[in-house]
């Protein structure tokens, strides 16, 4: 839940065939203030409504953007990121179905 308007349409979206949803809000603390994770709650509350009651999950990633010896600031998604494969397929992308 990203507080935008995209993450709740996509989560309506998805509820709507059956599908029951947990929410993840990514947050800076304790860098920044709590006012995107009030709204994070709001929007899984509403949500919430249309589903059996979902958990919102709350990550502080606040601390993992701290800036490095270096002054640079590492991106979490970067750090996190599996390294991709050495020899990438060639051809069509096969289907999944």
């Amino acid at each position: 839940m990203s507080g935008g308007h995209d993450s709740p349409v996509a989560g309506h979206r998805a509820m709507r065939p059956g599908l029951a949803c947990d929410f993840v809000h990514f947050s800076g603390a304790p860098y920044t203030n709590a006012s995107s994770v009030y709204k994070a709650y709001a929007l899984a509350r509403e949500l919430n409504r249309y589903q059996p009651p979902g958990r919102l999950h709350v990550i502080a990633l606040g601390k993992a953007q701290k800036p490095g010896p270096d002054g640079s600031r590492p991106s979490p998604s970067a750090r996190w990121r599996p390294a991709p494969p050495r020899h990438w397929p060639r051809g069509p992308v096969p289907k999944p179905w």
